[in-house]
């Protein structure tokens, strides 16, 4: 909390190197000290309200309801904020080098490409938002109305949806990067 109202952040370990954050922010922003870190990445979603990303001087993430931010851990934030004090949405913390070697065959077999995620994302140090669309919206909605007792089964599967859908990253007309 601060002079602006108070948030309530959620955490769960889903799987070896891989968190999943429920965000409720009622404020105006939130002070970042977040440290650099490397071949990690930082997936958001804005369910409701607006969320905006401060990475120094000349780069600035915006995201509106819907809209979907992946990006590299190395691209630090200095500032996050809350333009409307109301925002509520879901992030994803993976760590790749923390990801076990049976999580990686599963990936394999689901055919996702984490090291091109891993290329394009945290070796480029890129940061990409994709505008609200029907296939962010399916994959998202499921985990902000899940039971309690089925969330940890359904995050599992999401995420590897997500990871799924990430893997064809380049070939998506609707990233854009900074």
């Amino acid at each position: 909390s601060n002079e602006t109202g108070a948030g309530q952040i959620a955490a769960y370990q889903v799987l070896d190197g891989i968190e999943l954050f429920y965000n409720d922010m009622h404020m105006a922003y939130c002070s970042q000290n977040q440290a650099f870190a490397k071949n990690v990445i930082e997936i958001n979603h804005c369910r409701v309200g607006r969320y905006e990303c401060c990475f120094g001087e000349n780069s600035l993430c915006y995201a509106a309801a819907g809209d979907l931010s992946i990006s590299a851990a190395m691209k630090k934030k200095s500032f996050s904020s809350f333009p409307l004090n109301h925002y509520h949405g879901i992030t994803i913390v993976i760590s790749i080098d923390e990801i076990p070697p049976e999580v990686r065959r599963l990936m394999e077999l689901l055919s996702i490409d984490l090291n091109h995620i891993q290329k394009y994302i945290c070796e480029a140090n890129r940061c990409c938002l994709m505008r609200a669309s029907p296939s962010i919206e399916h994959i998202f909605s499921e985990l902000y109305h899940v039971r309690e007792h089925r969330k940890p089964g359904y995050m599992k599967i999401k995420i590897m949806e997500l990871l799924l859908f990430f893997s064809d990253l380049d070939k998506a007309e609707e990233v854009h990067q900074t």
